[in-house]
């Protein structure tokens, strides 16, 4: 990546102590302000050898987002390493005072283990560096043929379980935790089991949310409300990305699970294009400009930018955004400009197209009491709900009982495969152990259009679990059942 070019490496020369000199703000006090600041996010880096270069660059986006007037800025640290850091020191003992304070580190479960995240955490605490935010990991580089197979190659942590690791790390009190969330799902099960897990992680001490990747404004607003319905106003981040040619052709192809284009999207990008980088560039600034601008008019705390290859790169970004939100004042005008600004290009891919409520966009914020739209195509047929019935007779009280008991039946029922401590009553008959990174609190965020596994093997086992609890009437377990995973 242009992240790690080692031109940058004589950044490693600036004084950081001139950042003390800057005005100081601190991350969660904003998100409490409701002040509108950005993210600028900065993949860790792989290996140790880019460590020098990575610190050049980090003092020189330290100095920048710290000199920037007009915008508060700061730093989010995304992790997509295989190689877990075992000492945070060796990174991080080098940030300004204010840069700890103003950005968040998003620790991953890909490869972790819970002993692992605690001697993170502990590190992490000792640098006095306090927003975190839990994810699972992505599957990037893993593409085993069977499911199976991926329990000998990757570990994953469930991010409610991480999420509750951290809030309650010595005590609790010391870290902000945050959560991630993918509502650019649409089929109804996909939506409700995203809503239902990230309220899980609200409960188990998640204080904020960022909101994964994409382009559908509407879906923005659809969690918005989903949270308003429920009188409930945890601060939410917004994901966006600096799209280049080559980024947006990776996306094409699939290699980012859970990020969803539609094909009217592609198309437009592709004529896009067509009329040079320069003017592909230009239409990129400006639909980020739309798109953040709209992020805070519906009711957004922050964005955070990905795709920032450079430190001067950062302060375009800044620049750009700082446009827009002086720009557009207006709910109802912005809506016109990011409607034009699509072309008509429809960002749902066809045929999938659920939204939860049926009024998007006819108002800026909910009013009076919101209709949401029946969950359709989740019946479950006659053999499925014979099948649940047989297996409600044979093992409800499997999670209290031997995991050998009943093997044989839960080998042919649900696919056990014989670990040891059984949760398949707990998620409505499903075995978790089917799931490639063995999740037993909900889905990833990383399925395709319709529901597809990002290992493509199958639909998403979640897909199943909502269907079997919406039938029993009892999709409220989704949300309130916290299972204790499996050491």
């Amino acid at each position: 990546m242009e992240l790690y070019n080692p031109s940058y490496i004589k950044a490693g020369e600036l004084l950081l102590k001139d950042l003390d000199k800057k005005e100081l703000w601190d991350f969660s006090g904003r998100l409490k302000s409701g002040d509108f600041f950005v993210l600028i996010e900065i993949p860790l880096p792989r290996e140790k050898p880019e460590i020098p270069i990575y610190e050049a660059i980090l003092n020189k986006m330290q100095l920048i987002l710290s000199s920037k007037p007009g915008i508060k800025a700061g730093i989010a640290f995304t992790d997509h390493s295989d190689e877990k850091i075992s000492d945070f020191g060796e990174f991080f003992s080098n940030l300004s005072e204010q840069t700890k304070d103003s950005s968040v580190i998003f620790l991953s479960g890909r490869g972790n283990n819970l002993q692992n995240i605690g001697q993170q955490l502990d590190s992490l605490k000792r640098l006095n560096i306090k927003n975190i935010v839990a994810t699972t990991g992505e599957t990037s580089g893993i593409r085993p043929s069977k499911p199976a197979q991926n329990k000998n190659t990757m570990k994953f942590v469930d991010s409610v379980h991480m999420a509750e690791r951290i809030s309650t790390f010595e005590g609790g009190g010391f870290f902000n935790c945050g959560a991630v969330v993918n509502p650019f799902k649409y089929s109804a099960e996909e939506t409700y089991t995203q809503y239902y897990k990230l309220m899980k992680k609200f409960k188990c001490g998640a204080s904020f949310a960022v909101v994964q990747a994409g382009w559908d404004m509407k879906k923005l607003q659809e969690l918005r409300w989903f949270l308003e319905m429920r009188d409930f106003h945890a601060p939410m981040l917004a994901r966006m990305m600096v799209l280049t040619p080559e980024l947006s052709e990776d996306i094409f192809s699939g290699k980012y699970p859970g990020l969803i284009m539609s094909d009217d999207i592609k198309d437009l990008l592709l004529r896009e294009s067509k009329y040079g980088y320069a003017q592909f560039a230009s239409a990129q600034w400006r639909r980020l400009q739309i798109m953040t601008a709209g992020a805070r008019l519906l009711g957004y705390s922050a964005v955070q930018i990905a795709g920032v290859e450079r430190p001067e790169h950062a302060e375009t970004v800044l620049a750009k955004i700082a446009e827009s939100l002086d720009e557009f004042k207006s709910f109802d005008d912005w809506k016109v400009e990011y409607q034009n600004h699509l072309s008509r290009a429809e960002p749902a891919p066809f045929p999938h197209n659920y939204y939860m409520f049926d009024n998007l966009f006819q108002w800026q914020y909910p009013e009076g009491h919101l209709k949401i739209r029946e969950a359709r195509g989740c019946e479950l047929s006659t053999l499925e709900k014979i099948k649940y019935k047989i297996c409600s007779i044979l093992f409800p009280k499997a999670h209290r009982q031997v995991p050998e008991e009943h093997y044989f039946s839960k080998k042919i029922l649900v696919g056990c495969r014989g670990c040891a401590y059984c949760r398949v009553s707990l998620t409505h008959f499903v075995c978790p152990e089917t799931c490639p990174k063995g999740l037993a609190n909900g889905p990833c965020g990383g399925s395709f259009a319709g529901g597809l596994c990002e290992f493509r093997d199958r639909k998403c086992i979640y897909s199943r679990v909502f269907r079997n609890a919406l039938w029993r009437k009892e999709s409220n377990s989704l949300e309130d059942r916290n299972i204790a995973p499996i050491e």
